[in-house]
């Protein structure tokens, strides 16, 4: 687990430290970057690190300043089969097609937050994968 909330990371002079870190932790299973100042570059670059990730359980993007850099970080999540938490603030549109496009790659998913993200647009992208995942017991929308 990696938890670096708080921390007023951002875009310019946070993210390379970031990078070579996460570079050496493939095995991570949880990756919290809440309440920083992260934007659309940054979850652009992220993205990279987080599709080789493939044990991330939780990935927690909340309260950063992230909206079209969302779509790569929804494309990345496809790669990580046994991802069941995942929270962006300003996901949205195109970002939110391509997270229920991932979620046809993570069958086994038994949770899944999707809160705080502006899903009301694009919904109807969500409830034909939602439908195609059987084990999945506890969904957030709120």
């Amino acid at each position: 687990n990696l938890n670096l909330s708080d921390n007023m990371i951002r875009d310019d002079e946070g993210v390379p430290p970031i990078l070579e870190c996460l570079s050496g932790l493939s095995r991570l299973q949880s990756l919290c970057l809440l309440r920083n100042k992260l934007g659309d570059d940054s979850a652009r670059v992220l993205s990279e690190a987080i599709a080789r990730m493939t044990h991330l359980i939780d990935l927690d993007l909340y309260n950063n300043v992230i909206s079209t850099g969302g779509q790569a970080v929804a494309e990345a999540i496809g790669c990580c089969p046994h991802v069941r938490r995942f929270r962006s603030n300003r996901l949205m549109g195109s970002g939110c097609i391509s997270l229920a496009k991932s979620l046809e790659s993570m069958p086994r998913i038994t949770h899944l937050s999707l809160s705080k993200n502006q899903l009301r647009s694009s919904f109807a992208e969500f409830a034909p994968a939602l439908k195609r995942l059987p084990y999945l017991v506890h969904l957030d929308l709120m």
